[in-house]
């Protein structure tokens, strides 16, 4: 029951993750899109976690207390699926697609970092950036968090179709 209710809990979640990030792309702001972002960051780390604890169990179970960065996930998995092409057919026909997943989930997340910190955040003597090119740059990494997050659930999807079958 409680594996049952964990489950439950999780999908929940993704549920709730999932509509959020539509909306951003629906509204096309920037509270929305900076929400977004950080759930599309949840989740790009909960999928690959749960990936790498599955894969590299004996460095996952000697790092698990510590806090192991985003990024270290992605490489983890991407050394494991190099060049890994998904695509997503969508009925609207904009299907979601790439080439290389975790590269560019990697690419992705400096640019989440960008959106993190620049909003006021600028080098000595720079100026910041400009508020409405923030936004926009802002409301375009939401929506590629969403078709990556997309795409990283497939994949995940189906490495877990794979194990059970094993």
């Amino acid at each position: 029951m409680e594996e049952n209710s964990k489950n439950m809990s999780k999908y929940n979640a993704y549920k709730q993750a999932f509509t959020l990030m539509e909306l951003a792309k629906s509204e096309k702001n920037l509270p929305y899109s900076i929400a977004s972002i950080a759930i599309a960051e949840s989740i790009i780390a909960d999928r690959t976690q749960s990936y790498i604890s599955y894969k590299e169990k004996r460095w996952f179970e000697a790092n698990k207390d510590k806090h192991i960065r985003t990024a270290t996930l992605v490489d983890k998995c991407n050394k494991h699926f190099k060049n890994h092409s998904v695509c997503i057919k969508r009925k609207n026909s904009s299907n979601f697609e790439t080439d290389d997943l975790f590269l560019e989930i990697k690419d992705w997340l400096k640019n989440r970092n960008n959106i993190l910190h620049a909003f006021a955040k600028s080098n000595p003597g720079m100026p910041t950036m400009d508020i409405n090119d923030y936004i926009q740059y802002a409301i375009k990494t939401s929506e590629e968090g969403y078709r990556l997050t997309s795409l990283l659930k497939q994949w995940f999807d189906k490495q877990k179709r794979i194990t059970k079958t094993k």
